[in-house]
């Protein structure tokens, strides 16, 4: 018996994804280009910081070596982190919502910046805090009170963290508060679109987004998020669909 065939008629035709305008992404790259060194340096002082100041907990000869008497509270390490970048996330942010209005850049510093410092809390407790707070916890268990052990392998993550984490994540940072800025500068009756920079990592969450057309604005796009980011690296944009 032949195979069972689809008639041509029922065949759900194949929708085309919005087409992207690759200024767009390269009027983005030059802004964050602008700012990025001074981000990597600012957090990078930060990390310095906090290493510092858990060795010299740690090289304290009756110190608690509790992980509550080490650690931060995360969400407060996150906003010192993001509060230390808000002139440049303000940058970031103006420079986006100006693609979307005429505005001037000062009439828009406080409502680009909506959301943004929020957003940057979250990836720097998910993506570096969070991560960085568990190997603490994990090297104290696995040294108990061997305060120079502990030490060592406390510069050993700040390390890794400086030189294989943090770039990726101020990156991503810089990213979200890019489209966090145009989003948030689309007219909240507008319809948007979600939009693949061709030159970003291949993503199946990004090409469903894109695929789904163009939505109102504030509504979710089948990933779960109102624009990007939809993942660590993500470099998409939502804007207006007539854009």
């Amino acid at each position: 018996m032949l195979p069972e065939t689809v008639s041509p008629k029922h065949v759900s035709p194949k929708r085309e994804s919005p087409k992207s305008d690759r200024s767009l992404f390269q009027q983005r790259a030059t802004t964050i280009a602008a700012v990025l060194d001074a981000m990597l340096r600012i957090t990078k002082r930060n990390i310095a910081d906090d290493e510092n100041a858990i060795i010299t907990h740690v090289g304290g000869k009756r110190t608690s070596l509790s992980p509550e008497a080490m650690l931060h509270d995360i969400e407060q390490q996150s906003r010192r982190y993001a509060d230390t970048l808000r002139e440049e996330l303000t940058s970031i942010a103006v420079e986006a919502a100006r693609t979307i209005q005429s505005a001037r850049r000062a009439d828009l510093r406080t409502s680009a910046l909506d959301g943004v410092v929020e957003g940057v809390m979250r990836i720097f407790i998910n993506d570096m805090l969070h991560p960085l707070h568990e190997r603490v916890r994990a090297a104290l268990g696995r040294h108990a009170n061997d305060r120079d052990a502990i030490i060592s392998e406390i510069r050993t993550m700040f390390k890794q963290v400086r030189t294989e984490t943090l770039t990726k994540v101020v990156t991503d940072v810089a990213h979200f508060a890019y489209a966090r800025g145009v989003f948030t500068a689309c007219d909240a009756t507008t319809k948007v679109c979600w939009v693949v920079d061709a030159d970003g990592p291949a993503c199946a969450d990004a090409e469903d987004n894109t695929l789904a057309g163009s939505i109102r604005h504030g509504e979710e796009f089948p990933t779960g998020q109102q624009h990007p980011l939809a993942h660590d690296g993500c470099r998409c944009l939502v804007i207006p669909a007539d854009k």
